[in-house]
């Protein structure tokens, strides 16, 4: 044992426990006393406390500038996520997006429609609130904000965005590109025509002509012989719509029986010959099957002559007339006469000659280019004792399905997939031979939806000469109409 100076005095240590044992039941006493009476020193809260009153604290916050959020700033922020029209005829926010957003030069221009309806004004957002999603993206969501998805609706009136056009010049330009998998940019939008203008020059719906004949041709022959074929003179979309065909539709007798869809790429006996001379009496080299060619509905494509004028003026194919000077050259000008251009000796057109074959008696002569027009569409517009469809390029071009459905139901066919229609952005004709440079559905639509490009080229003569000599007839039937007088 060690000695006593090595041990902690005995006394002192009992006394200091006996003061923390103490002072610990004085504590319990006064918090009991505290607890029950209410009255006393509050004592010190613990952890779970503490963090309940911050978190009470900040919810008590967050509320109040919610409030002041939803009560004093702009509807227009407020109310974003809404889509379609507001009732009042004025656009909604995602439609003001698609519209003046994309025209205006990116996410830093962006101006939406406030919804005042006095004065229309425009705010600019903020930058935390622009949207930065994909153009592709936004114009997905304006069909959601209920803009037209077929071209028969009618164009509405009065609703304008902030930079004043009418939102249907930019969301029906979109929704076609859009059918086509073509995602656009501010650049490549700023190259496309106004809705307006398309629907100035050709209507606002497809016109297809001879569908009153449809019934005739389903019961002329069983359904599992029937054909359906694209005809059409040079330059007026017969590969594209034969892709459409080919790519859409199918005549479900002809499948049952094991005989394939009955898409046709041409008409048997070519699709660009003359009908009169070639129908029954020719086969197209291009043919391999011998089929009865009563059984084939032809579908002719058409173009609006002004502008066919021009795209014979680039590819011209076996068409040949003098157009040295300036091209179309319905009408020889000073220039043409001195390089010795004469003209058909009957209306001052310039003649033109056409080898739809080798031998002399599928050449064909004509008064002008107009005449050339006249005479091979008037030959499948007087037919009577069978059935035809003339359909026009521009509304292939616009409203492929609704052509396409109305074809191929026609011709006793169905649409493979009504939900998932295959559209061709491309040009179906390739990029070799007479068919390079051929317009894609971008380039299309800038050439033929322009009417400053519909009449490219073309001499005050040369106008008076398309509206003095085009068929009236025609142009009526098919919905065209002459460019304004110079």
């Amino acid at each position: 044992m060690g000695s006593s100076a090595d041990r902690p005095p005995q006394k002192t240590r009992r006394k200091r426990g006996s003061k923390t044992r103490s002072s610990k039941r004085s504590s319990r006493v006064s918090s009991s006393c505290t607890a029950r009476t209410g009255r006393g020193d509050t004592p010190a809260p613990a952890n779970g406390h503490v963090a309940f009153f911050l978190f009470s604290a900040l919810l008590v916050v967050a509320t109040m500038t919610n409030f002041a959020l939803h009560s004093y700033l702009p509807d227009h922020i407020s109310s974003s996520s809404s889509t379609g029209d507001n009732g009042d005829g004025s656009s909604s926010d995602v439609e003001n997006e698609v519209q003046s957003g994309l025209r205006g030069g990116g996410a830093n221009s962006i101006r939406r429609n406030t919804g005042n309806a006095e004065g229309g004004a425009s705010a600019e957002l903020n930058p935390m609130n622009r949207d930065q999603r994909p153009i592709d993206q936004l114009a997905a969501n304006a069909d959601a904000a209920q803009i037209p998805n077929d071209r028969h609706q009618k164009h509405r009136e009065g609703v304008q965005t902030n930079d004043g056009k009418n939102e249907d010049d930019q969301s029906e330009i979109l929704r076609v590109l859009r059918q086509a998998g073509i995602s656009v940019d501010d650049a490549t939008l700023a190259t496309l025509p106004k809705w307006s203008d398309i629907t100035s020059m050709y209507g606002p719906e497809p016109i297809i002509y001879g569908l009153d004949t449809c019934h005739k041709f389903q019961t002329m022959q069983d359904p599992a012989d029937a054909f359906i074929g694209p005809a059409g003179i040079f330059n007026t979309g017969t590969n594209l719509l034969a892709e459409l065909l080919s790519a859409n539709c199918a005549i479900p007798a002809k499948k049952q029986r094991g005989r394939g869809p009955g898409m046709r790429w041409q008409v048997p006996w070519g699709k660009h010959n003359p009908v009169k001379t070639f129908r029954l009496h020719n086969v197209a080299r291009a043919e391999k099957d011998r089929i009865d060619q009563r059984a084939v509905l032809p579908v002719v494509t058409t173009k609006d002559p002004y502008g066919w004028f021009g795209s014979m003026c680039r590819h011209q194919y076996a068409a040949q007339w003098s157009h040295r000077g300036h091209c179309p050259n319905l009408v020889l000008d000073d220039a043409e006469r001195r390089m010795g251009g004469r003209d058909n000796g009957k209306d001052g057109g310039v003649p033109v000659r056409v080898a739809f074959g080798t031998t002399q008696q599928n050449i064909t002569h004509h008064g002008s280019l107009a005449g050339l027009w006249n005479d091979w569409y008037g030959d499948y517009y007087e037919i009577t004792d069978y059935p035809r469809l003339i359909v026009r390029f521009e509304d292939i071009m616009i409203s492929p399905k609704e052509v396409v459905s109305k074809v191929c139901e026609c011709g006793g066919g169905e649409l493979k997939d009504p939900n998932n229609f295959i559209m061709k952005a491309d040009s179906a004709k390739g990029s070799v031979g007479a068919h390079k440079g051929a317009s894609g559905l971008v380039s299309a639509l800038t050439r033929y939806g322009d009417p400053k490009k519909r009449v490219e080229g073309m001499t005050g003569a040369d106008l008076d000469y398309a509206r003095q000599h085009l068929r009236s007839d025609l142009m009526e039937a098919f919905g065209y109409s002459h460019p304004p007088k110079l």
